[in-house]
């Protein structure tokens, strides 16, 4: 992957960072929306986050990571930062979480978010779903590389979605 777009994918989630709590708290009520429908200062706060140069027509993908973004806690380990970007995509994040829990929940909601295109309201219902649960059992996410994903969530190839089935779903080394 190219650095420059790596390198951006990374400063988005560091300007959300950098928004005072009152933004962050905008941005994270509107988790789930689409860019129409978000308050005026959420889209302020998106937009002052946002990267120059970005098209008009992804603008609701990067949205929807910033939204999502907003609402959770867990940071990644420096540990976690050290591995391959394609090895920690969601479906690790969801492995991490459901190594914690009983895998059956997790399965389904995730089968449905890997059957859904992107513009259904499905996939970004059960993206905001899997995101808190997988929040709330502190496992981390991978913010840039899942707003990469999901920027390429229509490939015809549906890498993503393999990819991400792949993480989840293959047994570990030690099993």
């Amino acid at each position: 992957m190219d650095e420059g777009y790596k390198s951006s994918l990374i400063s988005f989630f560091d300007s959300i960072d950098k928004l005072d709590s009152g933004e962050r708290a905008s941005l994270k009520r509107s988790a789930g929306n689409d860019l129409i429908d978000a308050r005026p200062g959420a889209l302020a706060a998106f937009y002052r986050a946002l990267p120059y140069g970005v098209p008009r027509f992804k603008e609701n993908t990067w949205f929807l990571a910033a939204t999502l973004y907003a609402g959770c806690k867990t940071i990644m380990s420096q540990s976690d930062r050290g591995k391959n970007w394609d090895e920690t995509n969601f479906g690790w994040s969801l492995k991490k979480a459901a190594s914690q829990k009983s895998s059956a929940g997790f399965d389904k909601k995730f089968k449905a978010l890997l059957d859904s295109g992107q513009s259904d309201y499905i996939a970004s219902f059960q993206l905001r779903q899997l995101v808190v649960q997988i929040d709330g059992m502190g496992a981390p996410v991978n913010w840039p590389k899942l707003l990469q994903d999901l920027l390429n969530w229509e490939h015809p190839d549906h890498f993503v979605q393999k990819n991400w089935a792949r993480a989840y779903f293959m047994r570990d080394k030690e099993e």
